[in-house]
């Protein structure tokens, strides 16, 4: 494959300028004969060079890894464990095979975060924040494993930038068997497709805040899936045949009725298998919107019963559906929902534009070029770029991509790449990386905040043809904050021709952007990372914050300390049944405060700061004016992207201290016709909003995620940028909003959408845990006062709208011009989030 034969790049920011980013394992020493044992060589290749694992090492940016599997069969006797910043690649052309020897002993084949001395320890990383990860183009193989032993293929708890890709797990098909492919236990991701699972007890054991899964189909499995907990979960193009249950969600919960917050299957297919969906059965109601499920163009033949509660009872029996839910539902603005279970009143009439052939909702998986040979990239190191994080690589860049548009794909070594001017990228473009090498804004060009600059320019306005990103990370140094990372203007000429994979954009908190924690610490108090403060309560039996629900989480008199052991414990309590193989962890009896235990190398005592010697100057601590913008003429289609501004220094080793950064805005989408699809795609930490809809149509997005930035509201929105008003930012005001004591109105807007036509939204989770950096406001959720803004729509559909921490779930004009509440939090209510499964108050055309 073209990856092991194109010249390779390096870590701009790493001190070590021998150090190694492309490694391949035949060099380590690994054989792939499917004889010799190739544990330790896969292990020796991955972790050389001092990279970021084990306990005293939470994430680090310089030592990026792209480790290459050539095809063969690799046998290993205990787990790969996979590094910080890791990807996995096997040839795409044969994939190479991973099997398990028969005396394999250890979590899993593949290991994302091992747990220390069997868990009481704690584990490598803080899950939520286990960022880039990849693992693609293999064969895992644990039929020599003993049928009753609990092997499993990958231990994949990860949070965002990560994928699984292209795999085939193969297992036992005995009756008895517990093998098992994917062990999730919790994270904050995330994205999988194209995976093919043949027998098993559990194709996939998952539990999650969100994720999205697409093309996966499941061979004889006892359970295709089974979900343990989550608060949002989109499934889409799912295949399930001759097993015995399709999905079972029917996990009990201990604050509300269930432990799984919710789920869309859509555009999927389920065959020759006794039970399609198993449920715990509960009907909704404003204080338990638990286990809210959404069906979309679901088909089921040879199946009992499509869905049942825990007894096995049939409550769905259809072998069509085009769709039906269990939850809340919104037929029109007046903020009064109805609880049901059954066929959704109004149906969406979905634009031919947004459809496969196949009449369901398009997709398209990542190029990976497999089929050509080195002598079809361009490396940009060709055209005299340096990728070193100091030169100025704009020149360079635009060069290859003028001399390589239509005929050859524009290769980026790893590295960092100045850019202080628009790159134009013309139609016929092809870009990929190197474990996602860095594109960085710096320059005189994008310090204007009232003249928007794109640093990549994609097409000019009404341009029309094929574009490609894959493994490509938006970046910017300094205060730059009159750029726009990425303007596209390129609508497709074919179907989903024009579009990024696997690429994402990360302003501040790494080595070489300078607003780390040295520049601009939060101001002031502890400094703990903050996502695994506000996310602790669920990580370890799954049920969505139930120790938060019985007081103890924010309690006055509960230490931090005592609520991470807990935390802890609760972990312990997974791991056991994990390995015991138990089917159901039993309820988790509410702890008492646990006895201090400075030993668990995620205690939060290890991680308090000493304050800068001198307080940060925030007016340099600006990252861009907006991630990204869709124009007029564009239509594209984007799938696992996360549009990230730091919260916290991923440079600043177990510590991970908290940072304050401002960028304007996240995702604007002000396209006029479309067709854009976002599959997978999160927008976290911009003052104005994170995600908006102008002027839009046929837009289609599953399974979006949201954080709402923890400074806010000091400064109060729009502080401290400057709303532009005028087209195409239409910036929001906040004029409705009234000074208060916590300004609460004051904050970024999740999703706004406005005169806009042909939405349709399955799946997000848009979460506000902070009201600067105080997290008192959780338990009575009121960090926030709205989260969704929507002025005037058609055809408006949104699924399973996920939220926490703020007052009104959707706002939208009143009689007096002001923002009403359309949806509210208190009729929602599903454990740790609230849960909105049908929105129909724009659904009308």
């Amino acid at each position: 494959m073209w990856i092991a034969n194109v010249p390779h790049g390096h870590s701009a920011f790493n001190s070590d300028k021998q150090y190694q980013v492309f490694r391949n394992v035949k060099d380590f020493g690994c054989k792939g004969d499917g004889v010799s044992d190739d544990t330790e060589c896969i292990n020796l290749a991955i972790s050389s060079g001092n990279r970021c694992g084990g306990p005293k090492c939470g994430s680090s940016t310089v030592t990026p890894a792209l480790v290459y599997f050539p095809s063969g069969k690799y046998l290993i006797s205990k787990p790969i464990i996979m590094y910080y910043y890791t990807q996995l690649v096997g040839n795409a052309l044969n994939p190479p095979t991973l099997i398990a020897a028969s005396n394999f002993q250890g979590m899993a084949m593949i290991d994302t975060d091992p747990y220390l001395n069997d868990g009481s320890e704690g584990q490598w990383y803080v899950n939520q924040n286990n960022f880039f990860r990849q693992v693609r183009n293999f064969i895992i193989d644990l039929t020599q494993t003993p049928a009753s032993s609990s092997t499993t293929g990958v231990h994949w708890q990860v949070a965002q930038a990560t994928s699984l890709m292209n795999l085939h797990f193969k297992m036992s098909t005995d009756a008895a068997a517990k093998h098992q492919g994917v062990w999730m236990e919790n994270g904050s991701g995330g994205f999988m497709s194209d995976l093919t699972f043949d027998g098993g007890k559990y194709g996939m054991w998952v539990g999650n805040q969100q994720f999205l899964t697409r093309n996966l189909t499941f061979n004889g499995c006892q359970t295709a899936i089974f979900v343990n907990w989550n608060w949002q979960w989109t499934f889409k193009d799912i295949n399930v045949n001759n097993c015995q249950i399709g999905i079972d969600m029917s996990s009990a919960g201990v604050n509300s009725s269930s432990q799984i917050g919710s789920v869309i299957l859509m555009d999927s297919t389920i065959s020759n298998t006794k039970t399609g969906i198993k449920t715990f059965g509960n009907l909704p109601s404003s204080n338990d919107t638990s286990g809210s499920l959404l069906l979309d163009n679901v088909k089921a033949n040879g199946v009992a019963a499509l869905v049942t509660d825990k007894q096995g009872t049939a409550i769905l029996t259809s072998n069509s559906v085009q769709q039906w839910g269990i939850g809340s539902h919104y037929t029109d603005t007046s903020g009064k929902p109805q609880y049901s279970r059954g066929d959704i009143s109004t149906k969406p009439t979905k634009p031919q534009v947004l459809l496969g052939s196949n009449g369901s909702y398009f997709t398209r998986s990542r190029p990976q070029y497999e089929t050509l040979d080195a002598k079809s990239f361009a490396p940009v190191t060709s055209f005299g770029a340096k990728g070193d994080g100091q030169t100025d690589d704009t020149q360079a860049i635009q060069k290859a991509l003028n001399q390589s548009a239509g005929c050859k794909i524009v290769y980026f070594p790893a590295g960092t790449y100045i850019i202080s001017n628009t790159v134009h990228v013309p139609a016929g473009s092809r870009l990929t990386g190197e474990a996602w090498s860095i594109l960085m804004a710096k320059g005189q060009a994008f310090q204007d905040e009232t003249k928007p600059t794109p640093m990549i320019q994609v097409g000019n306005p009404g341009d029309s043809g094929m574009v490609e990103f894959s493994d490509i990370i938006f970046s910017s140094m300094n205060n730059q904050k009159g750029a726009v990372l990425v303007e596209w203007n390129m609508a497709q000429s074919e179907q989903g021709n024009s579009g990024m994979w696997d690429t994402h954009f990360r302003v501040g908190g790494s080595i070489g952007s300078n607003l780390q924690y040295a520049q601009c610490a939060k101001p002031g108090g502890s400094n703990t990372t903050s996502r695994y403060l506000h996310q602790i309560l669920h990580l370890g039996k799954g049920d969505r914050g139930h120790y938060q629900r019985q007081g103890d989480a924010h309690r006055k008199d509960a230490s931090l300390e005592d609520i991470l052991v807990e935390e802890r414990e609760t972990n312990l309590h997974q791991l056991k049944y994990y390995v015991d193989g138990e089917d159901h962890m039993p309820p988790l009896a509410q702890p008492a405060a646990a006895a201090r235990d400075a030993s668990s190398p995620h205690h939060m005592d290890k991680r308090q700061e000493s304050q800068p010697s001198q307080t940060p100057d925030y007016s340099q601590c600006y990252g861009v004016h907006t991630l990204m913008r869709m124009t007029s003429s564009a239509s594209a289609y984007l799938e696992n992207v996360w549009a990230w501004t730091a919260d916290h220094d991923l440079d600043d080793s177990e510590l991970q201290r908290k940072i304050t950064v401002y960028t304007g805005r996240g995702i604007l989408i002000d396209n006029t016709k479309g067709p854009i699809w976002l599959y997978g795609v999160q927008s976290e930490h911009s003052v104005l909003y994170q995600y908006q809809l102008d002027g839009t149509q046929n837009v289609m997005m599953a399974m979006i995620q949201s954080e709402t930035p923890y400074f806010q509201p000091n400064p109060a929105a729009p502080k401290p940028l400057t709303a532009n008003t005028n087209a195409p930012w239409q910036d929001p005001t906040y004029s409705d909003c009234q000074v208060t004591s916590t300004n609460s109105c004051n904050m970024a807007w999740a999703l706004r959408s406005s005169n806009s036509s042909n939405i349709y939204v399955y799946g997000a989770g848009l979460y506000s845990f902070f009201n600067n950096y105080d997290q008192a406001c959780l338990d009575p959720e009121n960090c926030q006062q709205s989260l969704v803004e929507l002025s005037p729509n058609k055809n408006l559909f949104l699924y399973n709208i996920n939220t926490k921490g703020t007052v009104q779930m959707i706002v939208g004009s009143g009689s007096n011009g002001n923002n009403t509440a359309w949806a509210k939090a208190a009729d929602n209510r599903n454990g740790f989030c609230q849960t909105i499964n049908a929105f129909l108050g724009q659904a009308s055309s």
